[in-house]
């Protein structure tokens, strides 16, 4: 599998976890804990995590994580 399609299949999953609820808005995403989850490398966890970001979903958090940004329901 090529990196595109994992990091797409990933941003993907997360998209889906963050809009049912399965990530609540505390919770910090880890790369590390990414790539164990998908048993994937880091750099399309990275790449998901950064595509989720560009799409105001996630926040980077300097040498913490990636957290859920507030969600407006409309």
């Amino acid at each position: 599998m090529t990196s595109v399609f994992l990091k797409d299949r990933i941003s993907e999953q997360l998209r889906h976890d963050i809009w049912q609820g399965f990530i609540q808005p505390d919770a910090t995403l880890t790369i590390d804990d990414l790539c164990a989850r998908f048993r994937v490398s880091r750099t399309p966890v990275r790449e998901a995590l950064l595509a989720l970001c560009g799409e105001n979903l996630l926040v980077a958090k300097h040498r913490v994580g990636y957290m859920l940004k507030p969600i407006d329901p409309s």
